[in-house]
């Protein structure tokens, strides 16, 4: 693990003697490649535009995928050492 340097001391972050032996986590990158911001005059352009992109949104959504984006599965929260 890397330890940060302080002077001439190299001083462990406290947290590192718990975490010897854990598996590495590396978290997917999920940003969207760009965002754009759509701005419609009136509701009629804004079901044209739905229709045109094949999806539906509610009164409360606030943003898309487009392709309509698959979630995957939320994670059970159960983890098995393969040791």
């Amino acid at each position: 693990m890397k330890k940060k340097t302080k002077g001439f001391f190299d001083i462990p972050e406290p947290w590192e003697e718990h975490w010897q032996g854990m598996p590495e986590y590396v978290q997917e990158d999920r940003r969207p490649y760009r965002q754009l911001i759509v701005n419609f005059k009136n509701e009629d352009d804004l079901q044209d535009f739905l229709k045109l992109i094949g999806q539906k949104i509610t009164h409360r959504t606030d943003s898309i995928w487009y392709p309509r984006k698959k979630y995957k599965e939320k994670p059970t929260g159960i983890y098995i050492d393969e040791s």
